[in-house]
């Protein structure tokens, strides 16, 4: 796997980062005002980042995974992955070989690069993906990316 696909973070981002969000988070739970923690988190991303993120992030996930998905450049996803990259991928997905926030960059990757924008509903919950259609039975990687893009080219049709 490609080092931009195994570690999505950018690690020297994540090393300045993690301190700050570690603040925040105690800070969130123990009451006080974290406002220019938030400032300066904004700031060094060039984004904002507010106490809405914050909210969803920490009842949800940990601090260190928080500063990893800030971390990620999401836009920056590459659109050409081979098949045995994707095929990869859905094994590593499979067989849950990252963190939640690894898993869900990992699942963009699939979208993006089949045009299958409910790959985690065949990954997961193949019943929701097919519906009645669903005969029950597990998909290799092989398939579930032959049914992915099956779909995509159903839909531009």
């Amino acid at each position: 796997m490609r080092p931009e696909i195994h570690y999505p973070a950018d690690q020297q981002k994540l090393q300045q980062l993690l301190p700050l969000i570690e603040t925040v988070f105690y800070l969130h739970e123990s009451g006080p005002q974290y406002t220019n923690e938030l400032n300066q988190i904004s700031q060094f991303l060039g984004r904002i980042i507010g106490k809405v993120d914050v909210l969803g992030a920490f009842a949800s996930i940990s601090a260190s995974e928080f500063a990893k998905r800030l971390a990620i450049d999401w836009r920056a996803i590459p659109e050409d992955l081979t098949d045995s990259e994707l095929l990869e991928l859905l094994d590593a997905i499979y067989e849950v070989r990252g963190d939640q926030v690894t898993l869900k960059y990992w699942i963009s990757f699939l979208a993006v690069n089949t045009g299958d924008d409910r790959i985690s509903d065949l990954i997961f919950w193949p019943n929701e993906y097919f519906g009645a259609e669903y005969d029950g039975r597990e998909l290799t990687s092989a398939e579930m990316l032959e049914v992915a893009r099956r779909r995509r080219k159903e839909e531009n049709c």
